[in-house]
């Protein structure tokens, strides 16, 4: 597809912006990370396409934790423990279906609706992500001391911030994004 929201695509704008590169002689060459910063300002699609990999990792990571919690909750005794077992499938559940839906909308499907549906889906599964991480952290300081749920409790925050900023970098460059 002529316009796909690929690497390759990705790839072949940034060989273009590296060319821009080589004519600029600004003072900010001594700086990696403001070149790193105009050069996503430059190229959205390529912003884009990197804070959504970034989530697809953590996402990664948090199946594996939620799955650890799942499974170390569910034989406990404590007060909370099958919710949050409960909790910690239902994230994973719903996780799994926001990267596979989300990359799909990326790469195949860019129309306005599919956008506006993972802004909406993204922007929402970082709600959630905060709410479990306050739940998480609150059966932590009922006296557990399980290690699953303070990792639940971490990568639920750390994802809650990466699901915020894909959603404003998402909205913000929308419009390079959506084929018409």
């Amino acid at each position: 597809q002529p316009g796909a929201f690929t690497m390759e695509r990705v790839n072949q704008t940034e060989n273009n912006v590296d060319d821009d590169d080589a004519t600029d002689q600004s003072p900010d060459r001594r700086n990696p990370l403001a070149n790193a910063i105009s050069r996503l300002r430059r190229n959205p699609g390529r912003c884009v396409a990197y804070s959504w990999l970034l989530n697809v990792f953590f996402v990664a990571v948090m199946v594996v934790v939620s799955i650890l919690a799942a499974t170390s909750d569910s034989g406990s005794d404590a007060l909370g423990s099958d919710s949050a077992s409960f909790s910690a499938v239902w994230l994973l559940i719903v996780l799994l279906l926001v990267v596979v839906f989300g990359s799909i909308i990326l790469k195949r499907f860019r129309s306005p609706f599919a956008i506006g549906f993972l802004i909406g889906s993204t922007a929402m599964t970082g709600q959630m992500l905060f709410v479990l991480f306050m739940a998480f952290l609150s059966v932590n300081e009922d006296g557990s001391t399980s290690s699953e749920n303070k990792a639940m409790s971490s990568f639920s925050f750390i994802l809650f911030f990466l699901f915020s900023v894909f959603t404003v970098i998402l909205g913000k460059y929308r419009m390079s994004v959506i084929e018409v």
